[in-house]
């Protein structure tokens, strides 16, 4: 008769018994970080190991070092849902899961759609047992993120970023890239250049790019009437075709006009073709982000590009290193190079 081998029932205390070391000492053998193991005692841990026939497992390797080799991901959007086929979500989930997988880790989805109380959110967030957090939530407000930061879990905020300087992020300058995008605009003879602002009214992102456009026009000595800046609930295409035929309503209207978003920017796009005038000829149009859609048919969008991907990987390379050390963490701002790029939506201003 042949009899199965039995599958070993040794723990990393039965390891750390028979070779006569601490399971912090046995764990460090584990993980193959035997800087402050001698080799003598690394020998006596891997023979003790193959007389029990120890198989490690996940449990084991985290016993000392209390983590569990998981990132979650944390969306919270108010009012819309979370649409992971956007270019922009995915080029998040893109630029994040390239960096986890590399670094061998495993990565939880989280998100909270509408306009729940802090209370809510916080227990969410941290609800799994995780390593670290990347935070998609460019709503939530100043001080409840610093409450969110202060806590034992590392955060680092992807694609927004807060004022103060206790909260890691990793962002572009949106305020110093829309100010060149609008100074493009101006150089190209505008005059008279409205906003389609996004929403302003919890968003950072828009509020910075609102800064930006109005920086370049207050450089250049340009009025803007309060009819030439519209916000609105969000950052999609809808907004963007209201607002556009908003601003076509007026007794005097813009002969351009940025756009705080693509979205914003394709929507105002399909308001003007639909008026009978040109885009890039009658009025021209500019976004921000630069994705795909900016460059596919119908559009050819002058646009702001961020890479959503790499500013992705940025952020989780930051996380993963604060979890690494978190002795030697810290609070660090990155902000991740733009470029403008010039498509049919911009051309002269009619005189």
């Amino acid at each position: 008769m042949v009899h199965k081998k039995q599958k070993s029932s040794a723990t990393i205390y039965d390891v750390a018994k028979k070779s006569k070391v601490s399971i912090a000492t046995v764990s460090r053998v584990l993980n193959k970080k035997t800087e402050v193991v001698t080799e003598k005692t690394r020998l006596q841990v891997l023979q003790a190991i193959k007389e029990l026939n120890f198989k490690p497992n996940l449990s084991a390797r985290r016993l000392v070092s209390n983590q569990t080799n998981l990132i979650e991901i944390f969306f919270h959007i108010n009012n819309f849902p979370v649409d992971f086929k956007s270019d922009w979500y995915n080029g998040i989930l893109v630029g994040a899961t390239q960096v986890i997988q590399n670094e061998n880790m495993g990565m939880l989805i989280n998100f909270l759609v509408g306009i729940p109380d802090f209370q809510e959110i916080a227990e969410r967030v941290f609800h799994n047992n995780v390593d670290g957090v990347l935070m998609i939530s460019p709503s939530l407000e100043e001080k409840h993120l610093l409450e969110l930061a202060n806590q034992s879990t590392p955060i680092v905020l992807v694609g927004h970023r807060t004022k103060s300087s206790e909260i890691s992020f990793v962002d572009t300058n949106n305020t110093e890239a829309s100010e060149t995008i609008v100074e493009h605009l101006i150089d190209l003879g505008h005059r008279k250049i409205a906003c389609l602002a996004g929403p302003i009214h919890n968003v950072q992102n828009a509020k910075d790019r609102l800064e930006g456009f109005q920086n370049a026009m207050s450089k250049h000595g340009l009025s803007v009437p309060k009819s030439f800046v519209v916000p609105s609930d969000g950052f999609i295409k809808l907004n963007g075709r209201e607002g556009m035929q908003q601003l076509l309503k007026l007794s005097e209207k813009p002969t351009a006009v940025f756009c705080a978003d693509d979205m914003l920017a394709t929507g105002a796009w399909d308001a003007v073709t639909a008026a009978g005038l040109k885009v890039g000829k009658d009025i021209s149009l500019v976004g921000y982000d630069d994705i795909p859609a900016a460059s596919t048919y119908p559009y050819s969008l002058t646009t702001v590009r961020q890479d959503i991907q790499g500013l992705s990987a940025a952020a989780t390379r930051l996380l993963i290193e604060q979890i690494k050390n978190p002795e030697n963490s810290v609070p660090t701002q990155q902000f991740q190079p733009t470029q403008i790029i010039i498509r049919e939506s911009t051309g002269p201003a009619k005189q």
